[in-house]
Protein backbone atom coordinates (compact mmCIF):
# COMPACT_ATOMS: atom_id res chain seq x y z
CA UNK A 1 0.00 0.00 0.00
CA UNK A 2 2.75 2.31 0.58
CA UNK A 3 4.26 1.63 -2.65
CA UNK A 4 1.17 2.46 -4.43
CA UNK A 5 0.86 5.53 -2.50
CA UNK A 6 4.52 6.36 -3.50
CA UNK A 7 4.54 5.21 -7.24
CA UNK A 8 1.04 6.12 -7.86
CA UNK A 9 0.09 9.14 -5.91
CA UNK A 10 -4.03 10.09 -5.86
CA UNK A 11 -4.60 13.12 -7.90
CA UNK A 12 -5.67 15.08 -4.83
CA UNK A 13 -2.81 13.59 -2.43
CA UNK A 14 -5.70 12.15 -0.10
CA UNK A 15 -4.86 9.16 0.90
CA UNK A 16 -7.07 5.83 2.16
CA UNK A 17 -8.91 7.06 5.32
CA UNK A 18 -7.67 11.09 4.94
CA UNK A 19 -10.37 13.59 3.96
CA UNK A 20 -9.32 16.69 1.62
CA UNK A 21 -9.90 19.85 3.72
CA UNK A 22 -9.26 22.53 0.69
CA UNK A 23 -6.70 23.59 -1.09
CA UNK A 24 -3.87 26.32 -0.63
CA UNK A 25 -0.15 27.47 -2.21
CA UNK A 26 2.94 27.53 -0.31
CA UNK A 27 5.92 28.56 -2.00
CA UNK A 28 4.36 29.06 -5.61
CA UNK A 29 2.71 25.07 -5.00
CA UNK A 30 -0.53 24.47 -5.08
CA UNK A 31 -0.94 21.86 -2.01
CA UNK A 32 -3.85 19.52 -1.13
CA UNK A 33 -4.50 20.05 2.98
CA UNK A 34 -5.24 16.64 3.96
CA UNK A 35 -6.32 15.83 7.60
CA UNK A 36 -5.30 12.39 8.11
CA UNK A 37 -7.59 9.69 10.39
CA UNK A 38 -7.33 10.61 14.28
CA UNK A 39 -5.31 8.56 16.01
CA UNK A 40 -6.17 8.37 19.75
CA UNK A 41 -6.84 11.74 20.92
CA UNK A 42 -4.67 13.41 17.94
CA UNK A 43 -5.14 14.24 14.87
CA UNK A 44 -2.37 15.47 11.55
CA UNK A 45 -3.29 18.28 9.01
CA UNK A 46 -0.65 17.88 5.81
CA UNK A 47 0.02 20.37 3.25
CA UNK A 48 1.08 18.03 0.57
CA UNK A 49 2.33 19.60 -3.10
CA UNK A 50 0.04 18.15 -6.11
CA UNK A 51 2.91 19.09 -8.52
CA UNK A 52 5.59 16.80 -6.65
CA UNK A 53 4.36 13.42 -6.21
CA UNK A 54 2.42 14.65 -3.13
CA UNK A 55 5.32 15.85 -0.98
CA UNK A 56 4.46 16.98 2.16
CA UNK A 57 5.77 20.51 2.54
CA UNK A 58 3.42 21.16 6.05
CA UNK A 59 2.07 19.52 8.91
CA UNK A 60 0.22 20.19 11.84
CA UNK A 61 -0.01 17.80 14.97
CA UNK A 62 -2.55 18.56 17.24
CA UNK A 63 -3.56 17.16 20.63
CA UNK A 64 -7.80 17.43 21.28
CA UNK A 65 -8.69 18.94 25.28
CA UNK A 66 -11.06 17.88 27.34
CA UNK A 67 -13.43 20.77 26.19
CA UNK A 68 -13.41 19.00 22.85
CA UNK A 69 -11.24 21.96 20.92
CA UNK A 70 -7.30 21.27 19.67
CA UNK A 71 -4.18 22.62 20.67
CA UNK A 72 -1.04 22.69 18.81
CA UNK A 73 1.62 20.01 19.51
CA UNK A 74 3.66 20.13 16.50
CA UNK A 75 4.01 21.99 13.34
CA UNK A 76 6.74 22.03 10.61
CA UNK A 77 6.75 24.49 7.88
CA UNK A 78 8.77 24.51 4.82
CA UNK A 79 11.62 26.69 4.55
CA UNK A 80 12.68 26.34 0.84
CA UNK A 81 12.87 23.85 -1.34
CA UNK A 82 15.17 22.86 -4.10
CA UNK A 83 13.72 20.64 -7.34
CA UNK A 84 16.13 18.39 -8.78
CA UNK A 85 17.96 15.38 -7.83
CA UNK A 86 21.38 15.66 -4.92
CA UNK A 87 24.16 17.09 -5.70
CA UNK A 88 26.00 13.80 -7.04
CA UNK A 89 29.47 14.68 -4.46
CA UNK A 90 27.45 13.08 -2.28
CA UNK A 91 27.70 9.88 -3.59
CA UNK A 92 31.72 10.17 -4.44
CA UNK A 93 34.08 7.73 -2.65
CA UNK A 94 37.05 10.30 -1.53
CA UNK A 95 40.48 9.17 -1.06
CA UNK A 96 40.27 8.96 2.61
CA UNK A 97 38.16 6.51 2.58
CA UNK A 98 39.60 3.47 4.17
CA UNK A 99 37.43 -0.10 4.40
CA UNK A 100 37.59 -1.90 7.57
CA UNK A 101 36.16 -4.93 8.77
CA UNK A 102 32.51 -4.12 10.59
CA UNK A 103 34.66 -5.32 13.58
CA UNK A 104 36.62 -2.16 13.53
CA UNK A 105 33.48 0.33 12.31
CA UNK A 106 32.11 -1.00 15.08
CA UNK A 107 34.98 -0.12 17.79
CA UNK A 108 35.15 3.52 16.23
CA UNK A 109 31.84 3.36 16.97
CA UNK A 110 31.40 2.66 20.33
CA UNK A 111 34.94 4.83 21.05
CA UNK A 112 33.10 7.96 19.55
CA UNK A 113 29.96 7.88 21.43
CA UNK A 114 32.66 7.37 24.20
CA UNK A 115 30.91 4.15 25.85
CA UNK A 116 33.29 0.69 27.35
CA UNK A 117 34.00 -2.05 25.00
CA UNK A 118 31.80 -5.13 25.93
CA UNK A 119 32.07 -9.08 25.69
CA UNK A 120 28.73 -8.69 24.11
CA UNK A 121 29.87 -6.56 21.41
CA UNK A 122 32.96 -8.05 21.07
CA UNK A 123 30.80 -11.68 20.32
CA UNK A 124 28.80 -9.19 17.71
CA UNK A 125 32.28 -8.14 16.06
CA UNK A 126 33.55 -11.43 15.15
CA UNK A 127 29.99 -13.03 14.25
CA UNK A 128 29.91 -9.79 12.10
CA UNK A 129 33.82 -9.88 10.55
CA UNK A 130 33.28 -13.89 9.87
CA UNK A 131 29.75 -12.96 7.83
CA UNK A 132 31.83 -10.63 5.70
CA UNK A 133 34.43 -12.72 5.16
CA UNK A 134 32.50 -15.17 4.13
CA UNK A 135 30.43 -12.55 1.86
CA UNK A 136 33.80 -11.58 0.20
CA UNK A 137 35.25 -14.65 -0.61
CA UNK A 138 31.58 -15.73 -2.41
CA UNK A 139 30.79 -19.02 0.41
CA UNK A 140 26.84 -17.65 0.42
CA UNK A 141 26.14 -19.26 -2.66
CA UNK A 142 24.60 -18.31 -5.62
CA UNK A 143 20.72 -16.51 -4.53
CA UNK A 144 18.07 -19.06 -4.76
CA UNK A 145 16.12 -19.43 -7.59
CA UNK A 146 12.59 -18.03 -7.04
CA UNK A 147 11.22 -20.91 -9.11
CA UNK A 148 11.62 -23.59 -5.96
CA UNK A 149 9.04 -22.19 -3.90
CA UNK A 150 6.57 -22.10 -6.27
CA UNK A 151 5.97 -25.71 -5.55
CA UNK A 152 6.07 -25.86 -1.76
CA UNK A 153 2.36 -26.76 -0.25
CA UNK A 154 0.27 -23.71 0.54
CA UNK A 155 -0.61 -23.26 4.48
CA UNK A 156 -3.62 -21.60 5.15
CA UNK A 157 -2.67 -18.06 6.79
CA UNK A 158 -2.93 -17.08 10.08
CA UNK A 159 -5.86 -15.23 11.68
Amino acid sequence: MRKEAITNPPSNCVSPGGTLVGYDTIQGYRVAIVRAPQIGNGRMTVWRALSLGCATLQTLSEAQQPSGSYTTVGKTKLVSITVGGPDPSLFEVTSSYQAVMPSQALRQEITHLGRPWTAKLETIARTEDASYVRQQEGQWGAPPNKEIFQNLPRTPQAR
